[in-house]
């Protein structure tokens, strides 16, 4: 027998069967600079969507098209985007605004100051941000700081 090892433009249903890849969705509305960045987001309450940087602006991708979010701020045209998603938050880090989070409906920015929920004076501005076992990992940081190597590691829960 001859077996298919891949199939691109084909898919199987639970019984099997093949049938043809109905293709993909066009979107419009984007800027002249494009999509520069995107996350899926799965958070724990079932929410499942995509988050795009669509030219400076973090944007809801759907079905129906980008959607907007308020607050999210601009992020510069030569800024890395960098997002993480933590239970019910999405980070993003770009290296030139503070560290952003998203509850999947606004934005806030992370404060500087010595509190829970606050990043040290001169470390607020990180370039990358990943969660690992329970843990915020944040470097790259942009700020006028006197060691931009640092990173950081800090338990969320």
């Amino acid at each position: 027998p001859i077996y298919c090892r891949q199939a691109d433009n084909v898919l199987m249903d639970v019984n099997g069967a093949l049938t043809k890849r109905k293709g993909y969705k066009s979107y419009t509305g984007s800027t002249a600079a494009g999509v520069r960045a995107a996350h899926r987001v799965q958070f724990e309450t079932g929410t499942d969507t995509i988050l795009v940087v669509d030219g400076q602006t973090p944007k809801t991708l759907t079905a129906a098209g980008y959607g907007t979010i308020a607050g999210a701020g601009t992020i510069a045209p030569s800024d890395h985007i960098s997002m993480a998603t933590y239970r019910n938050f999405v980070f993003l880090a770009s290296g030139s605004t503070t560290l952003q989070r998203w509850d999947g409906t606004t934005w806030t920015s992370y404060a500087a100051g010595s509190g829970a929920g606050q990043l040290p004076s001169g470390y607020t501005k990180p370039k990358f941000v990943e969660v690992f076992n329970n843990h915020m990992v944040l470097s790259g940081f942009n700020d006028s700081t006197p060691d931009r190597s640092a990173v950081f590691f800090g338990k969320l829960n």
